[in-house]
């Protein structure tokens, strides 16, 4: 060692520990990228004999955060080994803080790989749509709040390895009393949405992929966040709706319990048209049509009015894609029938009947008792 890297001090401490200091940080950088190396291939050698698959993804999400923290192990020992004073505090803090972030790290993948895995195994063939979706919703609002959780303890743990910082965090904890209660009270609604989206994805009125009737449009949940819900709605445009709305407004969630609908058709036809007649034809013709679900299929007069009476026509599809159609449909085939049922004498029609002091009087009535002598 140079005398003058001896006896030269910079920071409070020899000048050799600094470089020292730098030097550590990248042999061992590469010293744990060669141990991660090593024990992710006799991991690879374990996993390799099995015919799971979950375990060589597991192997796969460590790979980073191992080598990472390794690296930072063999960093610190070196540090403590080696140096002494103000660098081997500050190379300890520097170590303390890659560890907390290559644990962080990992955590954060482990949380993925979860959601990933509930996703996968929730979208599997046979399993029931509904409780996907659910467990979906669950996953997915769960795992950014894990997220969160695991920046914060993150970003505290890499503080609180530094002394100057921990002194500013506990500082500026004693001298928040009164600044906590002002942003408790201007973060109230914002905490209250958090809140809300915790307990919309406990509760699960409503879930990914229902489909549902808010503000006065239709459309199926795409996302959902703990502060908002993306709706998709039927033409391709996109309805931001914030969480709250969920549970403290009514809407209307055609997918809670079954994806099932039944369809509705009215119709206004002559009191003389003939019911039975009609009901056989638009029973046949809902039987025979792809979209009908064999449950629901029926023809009743709902209502008679001063002029017309009010046909309703029931039918039943497995979503609400199949009823709208089967319901076009049916509407489309009766207006036909009825077009061509006695040329359309069963139309709806006005009727005016004349009185008999009203009827209209020839010309024999208009001649006056002179003109019948003459005749």
């Amino acid at each position: 060692m140079p005398h003058y890297l001896e006896t030269m001090r910079l920071w409070g401490a020899p000048a050799w520990h600094w470089l020292a200091l730098a030097a550590l940080l990248p042999a061992a950088v590469m010293l744990g990228w060669a141990l991660g190396g090593a024990v992710m291939g006799a991991l690879r050698a374990l996993t390799a004999r099995t015919a799971a698959s979950w375990d060589d993804q597991t192997a796969q999400l460590v790979r980073a955060p191992l080598q990472l923290f390794a690296g930072a192990l063999a960093f610190r020992a070196g540090v403590v080994l080696i140096l002494r004073g103000p660098a081997a505090e500050l190379g300890q803090a520097i170590g303390g803080s890659l560890i907390a972030f290559a644990v962080a790290a990992f955590a954060w993948r482990l949380v993925d790989f979860v959601v990933r895995t509930i996703e996968t195994r929730a979208t599997l063939d046979g399993a029931d749509p509904l409780r996907a979706r659910g467990l979906r919703t669950q996953a997915r609002v769960i795992g950014r709040i894990l997220h969160v959780l695991v920046f914060v303890v993150g970003v505290a743990l890499v503080l609180v390895q530094f002394d100057v910082l921990r002194s500013v965090g506990v500082s500026l904890l004693a001298s928040a009393g009164v600044a906590g209660i002002v942003l408790g009270l201007a973060a109230q609604r914002s905490i209250g949405t958090l809140l809300a989206g915790i307990q919309l994805s406990i509760t699960q009125p409503v879930r990914i992929g229902d489909q549902i009737v808010i503000e006065g449009e239709f459309g199926s949940v795409e996302e959902l966040t703990l502060t908002y819900a993306v709706v998709k709605l039927w033409d391709k445009r996109r309805l931001i709706v914030p969480i709250t709305r969920f549970l403290e407004e009514p809407f209307q969630n055609w997918t809670r319990m079954t994806p099932e609908l039944v369809g509705a058709v009215s119709m206004h036809v002559d009191y003389s048209a003939p019911i039975e007649l009609i009901r056989r034809e638009a029973l046949a013709y809902i039987e025979q049509h792809d979209s009908w679900n064999r449950d629901t299929a029926e023809l009743r007069v709902t209502e008679a009015g001063e002029r017309t009476i009010t046909l309703r026509i029931l039918a039943s599809a497995d979503d609400a894609t199949r009823t709208f159609d089967l319901r076009s449909d049916v509407r489309e085939h009766m207006i036909a029938y009825l077009q061509d049922l006695d040329s359309g004498a069963y139309l709806p029609k006005e009727r005016f009947a004349a009185s008999e002091d009203a009827r209209p009087r020839g010309r024999d009535d208009d001649d006056g008792p002179e003109t019948k002598l003459k005749n």
